[in-house]
């Protein structure tokens, strides 16, 4: 079952979808929200229709200070709406920045401004949704670590200084 991210907007919502060992997203589509929420809903599911999805990981833009404003309020209602008419559980994840982070890596690739309006939103739900893999992502131990093994903090053994030489008698 794949995860399925969802860059929400008021003009065009970016999905991405994870591959089937949750460790990358890719950019799927870039939806026209339409004149409502459930409008861009039944597109949403049109264009995963046969995906097994096992839940929506949507962008919450909170503010930079941590405040929640209306694109958060917006975001919020959408997830839940998009969660009830689906069926499928909806996860929010701070998106701050995510757009402009997206944007910037698009003109480091060579894509300008106008090439990147059909593809940003998708390539910023792919990163919204690889930031929630990589932070949920379990990293398993094959055995406990050894603890003896860590080398000393601060490289202290490095310092240890060599015993001074002995001069030679005589001079």
């Amino acid at each position: 079952m794949l995860l399925v991210g969802v860059d929400y907007g008021l003009a065009r919502i970016g999905l991405a979808k994870s591959d089937e060992e949750r460790r990358l997203a890719f950019p799927h589509a870039v939806i026209a929200r339409g004149a409502s929420d459930e409008e861009a809903i039944g597109a949403i599911l049109r264009s995963l229709e046969g995906v097994p999805i096992e839940r929506f990981v949507v962008g919450d833009p909170i503010r930079l200070d941590g405040t929640v404003g209306e694109a958060s309020r917006r975001a919020r209602a959408f997830a839940e709406l998009l969660e009830a008419r689906s069926g499928i559980p909806c996860v929010l994840v701070d998106e701050r920045l995510t757009t402009s982070a997206a944007s910037k890596s698009l003109r480091e690739l060579g894509v300008d401004s106008r090439g990147q309006k059909d593809i940003i939103d998708a390539s910023a739900a792919a990163l919204l949704l690889q930031t929630h893999l990589d932070a949920s992502r379990e990293i398993p131990w094959e055995s406990e670590p050894d603890l003896d093994d860590v080398p000393p903090r601060n490289g202290a053994a490095q310092r240890r200084r060599a015993p001074a030489r002995r001069r030679r008698s005589g001079r």
